[in-house]
């Protein structure tokens, strides 16, 4: 009796010790990885990333960089050209002696595109801006466009699969995922760690973003637009719900025209280059800079135009800004707001307001 009293209570003290263990260390027992170290701690991308080029015993070419929080995961050029070998660094919360690293590869991995030849999608690692991922988290979120700051859910970079003209491959990119369950948003950034577009329609602000009505925009749209500088090429800008199209004519070919599309997601092409007759050129006087133009004019000159109609349910649906050709004078360039209500379709009403203060 003794023997066995003695032996329930060894296996009650065990099993009290085990809870207690897992009580202290709850991701202990499933070995779950801690939650974001690689987005937290400074230089933690760069020496993972030369920790499994360690490993594989060269500084490899590679095809992949996958970056969510704990995990790296490399798809570097393997044994054979045409080979894809995967490997995998992995920080995580040993059983008992806390945090742990481990590195598990080569696996076999994929190609980007089955009928690629998996040799055009590799590039170097050389200057990846993973030196200091917090502060380059830091820096790009803003353009995210999130309605509370969060993380990132991963980090990805490689060659961008182009489309147009058949399949083919196109510079490499870094691409920052942000996913909080209400919100999405992607930035992508240049191989120097610098924003080159993002798509931001996952978010709140932009899902509830009028460009004609609203105004918290304006100031990103003539900083990206600002490149137009002091030229004198811009024939018209149109400022509608979802984006602000600039029409202008090439400086060194006047005959041709084009247009650029601003939108949240960054600039885009609007229109192909057109080759216009003779005849069919303006002026010189009609083009103006967009130096010209003072995006900061237009809350005073929206809410002067409702107050003119004032009528309810009346809003800004677009705005123009141009140098239209009259009789009288040298053309002046103008803002003309048209506004309505957009629940009546062709009630609407265009009123040109007060000449630019800069012409």
């Amino acid at each position: 009796m003794p023997e066995q009293m003695h032996a329930r209570l060894f296996h009650r003290l065990v099993a009290l010790f085990f809870i207690l263990l897992l009580g202290a260390h709850p991701a202990s027992a499933q070995n779950r990885p801690a939650r974001t170290p690689l987005f937290d701690t400074p230089g933690l991308a760069a020496e993972a990333l030369k920790a499994i080029a360690e490993r594989i015993g060269r500084e490899p070419r590679v095809a992949l960089v996958d970056i969510r929080g704990s995990e790296m995961t490399v798809h570097v050029q393997g044994a054979r050209p045409h080979h894809l070998d995967k490997w995998t660094w992995i920080r995580g919360r040993g059983f008992f002696m806390g945090m742990t690293t481990r590195i598990r590869g080569p696996e076999i991995a994929q190609p980007l595109v089955a009928t690629l030849d998996p040799t055009t999608v590799l590039f170097p690692l050389e200057g990846l801006p993973l030196d200091d991922l917090p502060a380059l988290i830091d820096r790009i979120s803003p353009r995210a466009m999130l309605e509370e700051p969060a993380l990132p859910q991963s980090i990805r970079i490689e060659r961008q699969l182009l489309l147009v003209g058949g399949t083919r491959v196109g510079e490499a990119r870094i691409m920052v995922h942000w996913d909080t369950g209400r919100e999405s948003s992607y930035v992508y950034l240049n191989m120097d760690g610098s924003i080159h577009t993002a798509d931001v329609l996952g978010t709140f602000r932009a899902r509830g973003l009028d460009m004609a009505r609203d105004d918290w925009h304006l100031p990103m749209a003539a900083q990206d637009l600002a490149f137009f500088g002091t030229h004198r090429s811009i024939l018209r800008v149109e400022i509608e719900p979802r984006d602000i199209d600039v029409s202008y004519m090439d400086p060194q070919s006047r005959s041709q025209t084009t247009g650029m599309r601003w939108t949240l997601n960054g600039l885009s092409v609007n229109a192909p280059i057109m080759e216009m007759p003779a005849t069919m050129r303006p002026p010189t006087e009609d083009v103006f800079a967009f130096t010209d133009i003072d995006f900061a004019m237009l809350p005073a000159l929206k809410a002067a135009a409702l107050e003119k109609v004032n009528e309810p349910g009346m809003r800004v649906l677009k705005i123009v800004a141009n140098r239209p050709i009259t009789s009288i004078g040298t053309p002046q360039l103008v803002w003309t707001l048209t506004v309505g209500d957009p629940a009546k379709q062709g009630n609407w009403i265009t009123r040109p307001r007060a000449r630019h203060g800069r012409s």
